[in-house]
């Protein structure tokens, strides 16, 4: 319940400051780390995830590589692209699933 929040705050958050954000709260996921990245973090942190899956975080690595490749895009593309007009990322958690 805490990602919608915690990803509309670095959103807000990225317009006023210009220092790191790192991105934290409720990320499962690929997809979850990059929408992160694309509302303005600079990096994500995985918490409690690891406490259940231990070995989420090489997955989610993989995963994040092979999302941005089918893309076309590199993560300094995607950071903070929902802050630069006509430009968006759409990545897909379905495109991962179905591998």
């Amino acid at each position: 319940a805490i990602r919608p929040v915690a990803l509309r705050m670095v959103y807000q958050i990225r317009q006023v400051v210009g220092i790191p954000i790192i991105g934290v709260g409720g990320i499962t996921n690929a997809e979850e780390a990059l929408q992160f990245l694309a509302a303005g973090a600079d990096a994500i942190q995985v918490g409690t995830a690891n406490f259940v899956d231990p070995g989420c975080m090489a997955r989610m690595i993989d995963e994040m590589r092979e999302l941005l490749h089918d893309a076309g895009r590199t993560v300094q593309e995607l950071r903070s692209c929902l802050h630069r007009p006509g430009e968006s990322v759409p990545i897909e958690q379905s495109e991962v699933q179905s591998r």
